[in-house]
């Protein structure tokens, strides 16, 4: 639609390869006769779209003018975390800046949490047991005493604070000087609102240590924040034939909206104007095709032009029973209450129906048998519960009232860990009844005397699983949980021989292989399988990858790798015998480019260009794809594809769903089949190819392609 203020347009529709059609070129090359007609879901490449159900034209019906999802009250700032978020404090970007051309201004209506007022966060490397000083500027109009601190501290302990003056005053530099623990290598930087302040502005955060800054803030200036222009949605994962993104800003009421949309490979899909009335305005996407896309955006407004840029998805929403999925992710609360509320809303629809969540035991014991959990720990529980997500319960660690704060390896310790497991049960029943006992008790989680032995392990899982099956029969007990570098074989067997299987309902490990490919892990499952039925007199247990995934970093894991090497061990795993797979994470916990740790999200971390959701990774895509494509189905058989070609199979017959790809640089398998075969894209993209004389080829690559219909895989050609 173009009216006087939008404008769009497509570009040419001039046939070309993109990665959803990357196979039509080695069709070409290797069908047995040139007579084969393929057919390409994709308006824009010139060529014949596919469609499902009825041709006839619907009666065309006015419709309402869709609803534009408003901006938070609260601008959000790249790498400062919102805390605790008030309605009656608001933190902003202004244009009234020290230096630069913004500055951070909050505004308090009154009193606030002394002990967890609202604030922003920001956690910095330091030393150490390092000297640092904190410098800054601030102004304030109408401030009350001790209103508006500043704060120094640890991740978890005391804090150095220093108070903006009281009243109104123009620019002053302020300071603050803090000694870091001897054993902490972080410190949180919080800017915090405590009580009433009409305008207080603060700007120019410097650390320094030794008068060097050495200590690196991030976005120190607030020069980055979605007051300037950022999307309203409340997820990137558009819906198809609903999708639109909606583009607001705070601080002005008008201005031109000039954006592109290009697929993964960069080549140009549609392009627009759009102008801001009243602050908002709407880009309307709702021809695009399944897929993963790049938006780029330029604002013109009155403070100068500012560039933004975001990907996003367009897929076909989970629509089974979420609980029922066999797909889970590990879930940390970064990013704000708001945008965690979303992002499960958002793991919902690619198909997410099970979330891991540590819930810390040191945060919810305050006093011994007694426990508050955190408002993002209860908000969250009640979030899972209206999408019909289950939590896998993980409560971590330690507590200070037993064993010294250490991991716990006395009696008495033990059993409080075991009340805390039934108390976090209890307090959630909306969300299921399953735990895993601790977190890689064999790796460095673990601080306690006893140990990371199996021998050890088995204390603190057999009080648990005795305590909560005694509250709750129904209860699904889930361990050991190992650390990888792949599976942990020897302390399994040890485990098992131990009667660690009498002690669990399903049996966990995080078999991590990154930055390789997962085929190697395949032939492991099957010999745990094994290990699972002579220790446990002939019947199996269910296996549950509870972490599984790899860090996109340059040089390490590429995005593309990610979402294939996930989707390819997702499908694996479910053809040797893994009932549950649990991705690590929901979203990167860090704008971090190269911290591997910070970086195994299916999302990226939040940004301020999308204040209210996560941005996606093309493994968000693949999600939700497989999601659908496995759908009520379980896995029926592992094909002989030929070296290096994997094909796993999903359902019967004609209903049937097969995973296929290669671990080589690419691999040709012939199919037979006498009716159209349906192949379909890690992102959603689908071709349609028609057999001749019985027989399609098809070129496969390290990207996995789904296949539907009666096929027979005939051969592996090489």
């Amino acid at each position: 639609m173009t009216t006087e203020n939008s404008t769009k347009r497509r570009r040419p529709k001039a046939p070309r390869l993109t990665r959803r059609t990357w196979w039509i070129a080695g069709i070409a090359a290797v069908l047995v006769l040139s007579l084969g007609a393929v057919v390409v879901a994709q308006p824009w490449a010139g060529v014949e779209t596919v469609r499902e159900g009825p041709t006839a034209t619907p009666t065309a019906t006015p419709e309402a003018a869709p609803v534009i999802e408003t901006l938070p009250t609260s601008d959000d700032f790249d790498w400062w975390t919102p805390i605790t978020p008030s309605d009656s404090a608001e933190f902003v970007g202004s244009s009234t800046a020290q230096g630069g051309q913004s500055a951070l201004e909050i505004r308090s209506a009154g009193p606030q949490s002394e002990t967890d007022p609202p604030r922003l966060q920001q956690a910095i490397s330091v030393e150490p047991g390092g000297d640092y000083t904190l410098t800054f500027w601030a102004k304030g109009t109408d401030v009350g005493e001790n209103a508006i601190q500043v704060r120094l501290g640890p991740l978890a302990g005391e804090t150095t604070s220093v108070s903006l003056p009281a009243g109104t005053y123009d620019w002053t530099q302020m300071s603050l000087d803090y000694v870091s623990p001897g054993d902490s290598s972080k410190m949180n930087v919080m800017v915090m609102a405590v009580g009433q302040a009409g305008s207080a502005l603060v700007d120019s955060f410097v650390a320094t240590g030794n008068g060097i800054a050495v200590a690196q803030i991030m976005n120190s200036d607030f020069e980055t924040h979605s007051g300037q222009v950022a999307l309203t949605n409340k997820s990137l994962m558009l819906t198809q034939g609903e999708a639109r993104l909606d583009v607001g800003s705070r601080q002005f009421a008008g201005g031109d909206i000039t954006w592109s949309i290009v697929d993964e490979l960069g080549a140009a899909v549609i392009d627009g104007t759009e102008k801001l009335e009243d602050h908002y305005t709407s880009i309307d996407l709702t021809e695009l095709p399944l897929g993963y896309y790049r938006l780029n955006l330029n604002a013109a407004l009155e403070s100068g032009p500012q560039d933004r840029s975001t990907t996003f998805g367009v897929i076909d929403p989970y629509d089974g029973v979420a609980s029922t999925s066999a797909f889970g992710t590990h879930l940390h609360f970064h990013g704000g209450e708001a945008r965690i509320d979303n992002l499960i809303g958002t793991l919902a629809d690619i198909g997410v129906g099970h979330v891991r969540a540590d819930v810390g035991w040191w945060a919810t014991e305050g006093e011994p048998g007694v426990y508050n959990y955190e408002a993002v720990t209860v908000n969250a529980m009640e979030e899972y519960a209206k999408v019909g997500i289950d939590a896998l319960q993980l409560p971590v660690y330690s507590n200070p009232f037993y064993d010294d704060g250490r991991t716990p390896s006395t009696p008495e310790g033990l059993q409080a860990y075991a009340n805390f497991a039934g108390d976090l049960l209890n307090r959630f029943p909306n969300v299921g009844k399953d735990v895993e006992v601790y977190n890689e008790f064999d790796h460095t989680f673990n601080s306690g005397v006893c140990g990371p032995t199996p021998e050890c392990y088995m204390d603190m899982l057999s009080v648990t699983s005795d305590y909560v099956k005694s509250v709750d029969p129904a209860t699904t007990v889930v361990g050991p949980g190992n650390a990888g570098m792949g599976f942990k074989l020897e302390w399994l067997q040890k485990f098992f021989d131990l009667g660690g299987l009498n002690y669990v309902d399903a049996v966990s490990a995080h078999p991590y292989v990154q930055p390789g490919a997962p085929e190697k892990l395949a032939a492991d499952l099957d010999t745990i399988q094994q290990m699972i039925l002579t220790a446990n007199n002939g019947e199996s247990k269910p296996i549950w990858l509870t972490e599984m995934g790899w860090a996109t970093k340059e040089g390490w894991v590429s995005d593309q790798s990610q979402a294939d090497y996930l989707v390819r061990v997702m499908a694996l795993s479910f053809g040797h015998g893994v009932e549950r797979f649990y991705s690590y994470e929901a979203a990167d916990s860090s704008l971090m480019a190269g911290d591997i740790e910070s970086n195994f999200g299916l999302f990226e971390a939040s940004t301020s260009f999308v204040p209210s959701a996560f941005v996606p990774k093309l493994a968000a895509v693949g999600q939700a794809q497989i999601a659908q494509q496995l759908q009520g189905k379980t896995f029926t058989v592992q094909e002989d594809a030929g070296e290096n070609v994997s094909s796993y199979v999903f359902g019967e017959k004609k209903d049937a769903i097969r995973v296929i790809w290669t671990a080589a640089e690419g691999s040709t398998v012939t199919l037979a089949s006498k009716k159209p075969v349906t192949v379909t894209s890690l992102d959603g993209g689908s071709t349609v190819m028609d057999p001749v004389k019985g027989v399609v080829t098809l070129q496969l690559t390290g990207t996995p392609v789904y296949l539907a219909g009666s096929v027979g895989l005939a051969a592996a050609v090489g």
